[in-house]
């Protein structure tokens, strides 16, 4: 991933440990054996860990910013949004097909009733939809109601009890606006779903108050005489609306209200499977830190402990030691300094031994048979 790509950015420790190995080596002979000289060594190595000790210290308030700049990225929330607004949809798909169809039963009944159809001309209920935080908005995003998705402040969010499991045990303070922004959401989803399903029962309520008006308006006393007998017999049919027409209302209240619940329910669980995942994910990124700060630290005392050794045994260190991030090593293909030459070898001396010519006498000899030779 980016974030563990991020940890593994290249430092400058091995410059600090290539520059105090190069002036441990340049120590003269004569002082390797000197407590003094050794007590300022030990000092010197005391230094370089405390130096590298920032190093890692820093790096590692690096990838915190850096995992506090990926929590802030808001694409939690965005996503979070945009599934928000999928639900919502859903919800007024189901809230339009209740109103089309209750205006479909409405007409239909009343040409059952021989009644002229109402002029409705009441706009439908819109559910509204969040806010992202896009430049980009669509033109027909504009004809949609909008609210924001973050809350104003901490007070908006919901006040009960932590009792998610994602939510339980202590969390970091950095993910502390994760769960407001979380109890938000699923606080803006339950008012859209109460809001679906008040304006469901108020249709319903609406219209049988609607029926109750008429029918109280046709049971008024009026003169019997001056109406037709084709009045009367209509009246009659009036009196007597299909029994089928509450139970089909009634049908149609009951599953647009189920499935507003399906619905609900679906957002609410998709919503804390989306921030379960991603507190993990965040969690998961601080687990990578420190594993990696702590390795970094433990790779720092090794070193020491290496120059520690070559102190008290006043010997040079050779080979290159290498300490690259979390990693430390000695480079035994690596030298830092050429090995000593070794001391020219003396003639051969030969040992005497008695009843045994040597060669040099065995020269002298042949010298003088060579002179008395014919």
């Amino acid at each position: 991933t980016g974030f563990q790509q991020f940890l593994r950015r290249p430092d400058h420790k091995q410059d600090f440990v290539s520059q105090w190995q190069a002036d441990f080596n340049s120590l003269p002979d004569d002082l390797w054996n000197d407590e003094e000289t050794k007590a300022e060594l030990h000092q010197r190595v005391n230094d370089l860990r405390d130096r590298l000790w920032d190093i890692c210290d820093a790096r590692k308030e690096e990838a915190e910013q850096e995992r506090l700049a990926i929590i802030n990225e808001s694409w939690l929330q965005d996503s979070m949004g945009i599934a928000m607004n999928h639900f919502f949809s859903l919800m007024q798909a189901e809230l339009n097909r209740f109103q089309d169809t209750k205006r479909l039963l409405q007409d239909y009944y009343r040409g059952m009733e021989r009644k002229i159809p109402t002029d409705d001309t009441k706009r439908f209920t819109r559910v509204p939809l969040v806010q992202l935080d896009s430049k980009d908005i669509l033109e027909f995003q504009l004809r949609i109601p909008l609210v924001p998705q973050r809350p104003n402040s901490p007070e908006s969010a919901l006040s009960k009890p932590k009792t998610k499991a994602t939510l339980k045990g202590k969390i970091d303070y950095t993910l502390e606006n994760i769960e407001l922004n979380f109890e938000a959401a699923e606080k803006m989803v339950m008012d859209t779903w109460q809001q679906c399903s008040l304006a469901i029962s108020h249709m319903v309520a609406a219209e049988i108050h609607q029926r109750l008006m008429e029918e109280e308006k046709e049971n008024q006393p009026a003169d019997a005489k001056e109406k037709p007998p084709q009045v009367a017999a209509n009246k009659k049919v009036k009196k007597e609306p299909p029994k089928k027409k509450k139970e089909d209302k009634k049908g149609k209240e009951i599953a647009a209200q189920f499935r507003l619940e399906l619905i609900k329910v679906k957002a609410l669980a998709f919503l804390e499977e989306l921030v379960t995942k991603a507190v993990d994910v965040y969690k998961l990124m601080e687990k990578w830190l420190g594993e990696r700060y702590l390795k970094e630290m433990a790779s720092v005392e090794k070193l020491t402990e290496v120059a520690r050794y070559h102190i008290e045994t006043s010997t040079k260190i050779q080979n290159a030691l290498y300490l690259d991030q979390e990693d430390f090593c000695i480079n035994g293909d690596i030298k830092v300094f050429t090995d000593l030459s070794p001391p020219i070898r003396p003639p051969p001396v030969e040992r005497e031994e008695n009843g045994t010519l040597s060669i040099e006498r065995l020269g002298n000899l042949r010298d003088q048979f060579l002179e008395i030779a014919p």
